[in-house]
């Protein structure tokens, strides 16, 4: 109800986002969530709202048959956290940063860095080119939105400077 039909947002958005949607929809928000309620995004007024930049991904690598996210035996990939990033500014990098930051939890404690808005299909893994500065960057932004509670709180850790 009150969601225009085909409405699309530009905005890094996520599965947390969810619950506080519906229940603002349905006349019951709450704050518990970690996400935001998408609601203002369907009818912004004339300018955008403003809105959080950066999104958490996480995979927990120990699926088992029945698990939705199984893909089999040995073929799943290991434990990861990640971040969507699509923010005007992110400490250490000139210039908007469009881009994936992931995070490995196996043994080799592996890193990814895409360039969405250069490699939308993420073939190239260019973190090796990322200075110490911006890994550290990321990591804290990461670590920021992993660790948030609450809606008020998530909001301010999707948002870094």
């Amino acid at each position: 109800p009150k969601v225009p039909a085909g409405k699309v947002v530009s905005q890094v958005t996520q599965n947390t986002d969810l619950a506080p949607t519906f229940e603002q929809l349905g006349g019951k928000p709450s704050s518990s969530a970690d996400g935001t309620s998408l609601v203002p995004l369907f009818h912004p007024s004339k300018s955008a709202p403003r809105w959080p930049t950066v999104a958490l991904l996480e995979h927990k690598g120990d699926t088992k048959p029945g698990d939705p996210d199984f893909q089999g035996q040995g073929s799943n990939p290991p434990s990861y956290l990640g971040i969507r990033i699509q923010a005007k500014h992110l400490k250490g990098f000139n210039g908007p940063v469009d881009a994936t930051w992931v995070e490995y939890g196996d043994s080799k404690h592996e890193t990814e860095f895409y360039n969405d808005a250069k490699d939308p299909y993420q073939l190239d893994n260019v973190a090796s080119s990322l200075t110490k500065k911006q890994k550290a960057s990321l990591h804290k932004v990461l670590e920021g939105l992993h660790h948030c509670h609450g809606s008020a709180a998530c909001w301010r850790a999707g948002l870094p400077e």
